[in-house]
């Protein structure tokens, strides 16, 4: 579910504003990791979408370092 809520807010974005590039990135705790499973509490699962210009390169490394600091490069 995080991933399709990921890839609608890039293409609501690129449908409603028609940007050069559209970034989405989502961090959240899943409580089925947390309750059942593996029973891990506050294991953070981080999906992300970039389009247009940010797709790659050193505006998608940027974006990453502005979104979540510490992970750029990984």
């Amino acid at each position: 579910m995080q991933e399709r809520l990921t890839e609608g807010i890039v293409d609501a974005i690129e449908s409603s504003l028609r940007p050069q590039g559209a970034a989405c990135v989502i961090e959240a705790e899943h409580m089925c990791v947390a309750c059942r499973g593996i029973r891990k509490p506050g294991v953070r699962i981080v999906t992300t979408r970039f389009t247009g210009r940010l797709a790659r390169g050193p505006r998608r490394e940027e974006a990453l370092r502005l979104l979540l600091p510490g992970t750029a490069g990984r």
